[in-house]
């Protein structure tokens, strides 16, 4: 069975920065704006940060498939997310995850913190991407997730004592391809209590500086089928919905969508 929201990971594949900004209606703006104010006054503690969305995804020279990219802003993105990613001028996010694995055979997710978008939901470690991941007008994911594990977990992609390798596996998507995540596979020299110990320091480390702490907490999954199966019965409705079809997957019962075969993109 394909996967609903999972593609191979191509052998060519770029993310363009076009240089400019998203151009909306004036009532869309309007409407996004309203919809900010309200989460606001409900007391949601967001900021409303740039956020980059992808305008079009095409298969260009040599076979290899473009994501273009403009600008946008958080409020956008949930303005979409309210309208069930419907729409003319839907925000089509990028993020970056992290599919850990522990040298004991462990798979590490985290708990997202109470003062974010989907509190005590569970998740990959990342997150969005940022203008510092990209190299001139070229995104560059891997710059992306190492800033993100590092922000999240306190850990440093590039120190080999903890980290035996960093492979881009996967890309995950939501309704109408309004979501791209690539997903790295990252195999760790760290055991599951040593995840949790570089964690905790971490965590502790933010909170002595007054900093945000976008996680809660970390979460160990045994890499096996049976473990996997009860982790999602025993948390439905807190984890995200790419993570169960994500592990289908790696499991072996659902089969990776390929870009190439759809003729949707856009």
């Amino acid at each position: 069975m394909l996967s609903n929201s999972i593609y191979s990971m191509l052998p060519k594949y770029k993310f363009i920065y076009e240089e400019r900004n998203v151009e909306l209606p004036n009532y869309l703006n309007r409407e996004i704006k309203d919809n900010w104010n309200e989460l606001i006054n409900s007391g949601k503690k967001y900021t409303n940060g740039e956020l980059y969305t992808i305008s079009s995804i095409k298969f260009e020279n040599d076979n290899c498939l473009i994501f273009r990219i403009l600008k946008t802003d958080y409020a956008h993105y949930l303005y979409i997310v309210k309208q069930d990613f419907q729409g003319e001028y839907i925000c089509r996010s990028i993020a970056t995850s992290a599919l850990f694995i522990t040298n004991d055979n462990y798979y590490v997710l985290g708990k997202m913190s109470s003062d974010t978008s989907l509190p005590g939901n569970i998740k990959f470690i990342g997150g969005a991407i940022s203008k510092e991941d990209f190299i001139e007008n070229e995104l560059h994911p891997i710059e992306g997730i190492k800033r993100e594990v590092k922000e999240e977990i306190g850990l440093d992609l590039d120190d080999k004592s903890k980290v035996e390798s960093v492979n881009s596996s996967y890309f995950i998507t939501i309704k109408n391809l309004s979501f791209i995540n690539i997903c790295f596979k990252i195999k760790l020299n760290l055991s599951s209590k040593e995840i949790i110990k570089l964690f905790d320091e971490h965590n502790e480390n933010l909170y002595n500086q007054n900093m945000e702490q976008e996680l809660d907490s970390i979460v160990l999954v045994k890499n096996d089928r049976e473990n996997l199966n009860n982790f999602f019965t025993d948390n439905k409705g807190i984890t995200m919905d790419y993570l169960e079809e994500l592990f289908l997957v790696e499991m072996g019962i659902n089969e990776a969508r390929n870009f190439s075969d759809e003729d949707n993109l856009r």
